[in-house]
């Protein structure tokens, strides 16, 4: 059975949430980054 490809209810939500999945892996993999960098590089 096809998927409604725009669904009005609830594509609204689903697009926030995307959004908000997405800026917490970023800020996740920005700071897992970060970590590592100090840690291979302590002294700087």
């Amino acid at each position: 059975m096809p998927r409604q490809i725009i669904d009005t209810e609830s594509s609204r939500p689903r697009y926030v949430r995307r959004m908000v999945w997405t800026i917490v892996s970023v800020v996740l993999v920005v700071g897992l980054l970060a970590i590592a960098f100090a840690l291979h590089f302590p002294g700087k």
